[in-house]
């Protein structure tokens, strides 16, 4: 039998990166709904006649459809940073790229939520907000608890799936990498107009 070492904040990744997949599942539910309902307010609101409720239904229809895609882009990330935080749970080392996706899966569920709650349905944003917020909070453990740990090398991609999703992952550590840089000048340039002053 073989003796697998348990690797630090890991179990904690695993289990957050899980319910970010569910919470994927349930915005592209979401998503969906959006898109029929606002359909369907189109479709009562051109059947009006031109007046206030026929404006309305239309208006509402558009916030729909921008909730819908909206809760599809945030579903889409968060099952990207879902599957990476369980790939990333299982080796030691940062939790840098699930990290950087679950940051952009959070900003895009706060677009989500604050349309969600214009269209009338913020509950399933805010199960989103909250679902990425400790998903990023797990990677930030996960990276604290494993700093002085060797890094293990990443598993060759074993179908067509997990390469697409490997090149995303890399992606994101090049983006958040010039991120890092960026600051790094920010605060480099503020020193210096500071120290001339």
């Amino acid at each position: 039998m073989e003796n697998k070492k348990q690797v630090p904040g890991g179990i904690f990744l695993k289990v957050l990166s899980i319910l970010m997949i569910i919470e994927a599942a349930v915005s592209l539910v979401g998503a969906i709904s959006c898109f029929v309902l606002s359909c369907g307010a189109c479709a009562e609101g051109a059947s009006m006649e031109a007046g206030e409720a026929q404006t309305a239904n239309i208006v509402a229809g558009i916030v729909l459809v921008i909730s819908g895609a909206t809760m599809l882009i945030c579903g889409v990330l968060q099952l990207i940073a879902g599957i990476a935080g369980v790939k990333n749970a299982k080796r030691t080392g940062s939790a840098k790229k699930p990290m950087v996706l679950g940051i952009i899966s959070l900003v895009v569920a706060v677009i989500s939520t604050i349309f969600g709650m214009i269209g009338g349905a913020g509950w399933s944003g805010w199960l989103g907000l909250a679902v990425s917020v400790t998903f990023v909070v797990a990677c930030v453990v996960k990276t604290k608890q494993n700093a002085g740990l060797e890094e293990e090398p990443e598993e060759a991609p074993q179908n067509k799936f997990e390469e697409i999703l490997s090149k995303a992952e890399d992606k994101a550590t090049e983006i958040a990498d010039k991120v890092e840089d960026k600051v790094e000048d920010f605060k480099d340039d503020g020193k210096l107009n500071g120290s001339n002053k």
